[in-house]
């Protein structure tokens, strides 16, 4: 009962602190918001005790308090001065880029993504970026949108090379983050900051159901056998992971095209970067993809009525790629 009920609060706490610091009036209140957000993300990190999640919660926090202080800094030179210069923009814009975890302050979120567990991963890999990249938007002056090209570019190469070089999954899932945030930024440098939002909440329904199969795999017995023992979780996950990397005609290619319609006109060579990125990240998913083929399928054993009746669901979710495409496709003609 205390455990449930302390996991109650920490998960309010988190929820309640990153919708106050969205609608926060002052920088000192959203740097208060966030300090609030990363105290009741620790307790969620160090859930199971374990040493490894311990030296995570430790890397987790010692970042995050130096991008707090850089944005108390900020957050107080603007409060007196009552003006946002350059140089206190260079210096929230960093502060934010480090707790998002892209590029040039990517360094702690693939090791940090390693030692969590996968629930941890989920809230940190979605909810804990939705604050720093929503401000990041609010804040865009033409001098600082125009490093966003460098950013973006970075970071899908980043992930993308890096990625390659990974046999651990959470790792892997991590670089391919950064890989997205690249194609997100890419919004940000042609200033429009709504597809970028838009980006991420279809990565975000994409994550959704990749996370729960792995979590429910964490948790149910012998779950190191269970996509070998499962052909149905087997074909799901594998539909999943490549619409994730953007394999047309899976749903995951839908906001990568629209961003190279937009994108088309502004930055040809960031486009192809942004591309090259894309086509590594497909790579080491189409090889991880071929390796849950070969999982021994001797074993098998029918799914759990959980799992059979979330199967059709999952494979839904990574299909719906030709209704939506038509109305985004819409929106982008129009704007």
């Amino acid at each position: 009962m205390m455990f449930n009920s302390l996991t109650f609060i920490t998960s309010l706490t988190l929820i309640s602190s990153t919708m106050l610091a969205l609608t926060s009036t002052s920088w000192v209140c959203v740097w208060m918001m966030m300090e609030l957000n990363l105290m009741s993300f620790i307790p969620i990190l160090m859930s199971s005790n374990q040493n490894m999640e311990t030296e995570a919660s430790i890397k987790y926090f010692l970042v995050q308090a130096l991008g707090s202080a850089m944005l108390l800094l900020a957050s107080y030179s603007i409060y007196f001065t009552s003006n946002l210069s350059s140089f206190l923009n260079l210096i929230l814009m960093l502060a934010l880029l480090l707790k998002l975890g892209s590029f040039p302050a990517f360094f702690w979120f693939p090791s940090v993504m390693a030692s969590i567990n996968w629930t941890s991963s989920l809230i940190l890999s979605t909810w804990q970026k939705i604050a720093p990249i929503t401000l990041i938007s609010m804040i865009l002056t033409y001098n600082s949108q125009q490093t966003f090209a460098l950013i973006a570019g970075m970071n899908s190469l980043i992930g993308g090379i890096m990625g390659m070089n990974q046999t651990n999954l959470r790792k892997l899932l991590a670089y391919s983050s950064i890989n997205h945030m690249g194609w997100m930024m890419s919004m940000l440098y042609i200033n429009m900051p709504m597809f970028c939002m838009m980006y991420f909440s279809l990565y975000v329904m994409l994550v959704l159901p990749i996370f729960y199969i792995l979590i429910c795999s964490s948790t149910m017995k012998q779950s190191s056998n269970m996509l070998n023992k499962s052909k149905e979780l087997q074909l799901t996950m594998i539909i999943l992971l490549l619409s994730l990397a953007g394999l047309p005609p899976l749903t995951g290619f839908l906001p990568k095209l629209c961003v190279m319609i937009l994108l088309m006109d502004f930055n040809t060579p960031l486009l192809m970067v942004l591309i090259l990125g894309s086509l590594m990240t497909l790579y080491f998913y189409l090889m991880l993809a071929i390796s849950i083929l070969n999982m021994n399928s001797m074993n098998y054993t029918q799914s759990t009525p959980k799992t059979h009746y979330l199967i059709p669901m999952l494979n839904i979710v990574s299909l719906i790629y030709i209704p939506i495409i038509m109305f985004i496709y819409a929106l982008t003609m129009f704007h």
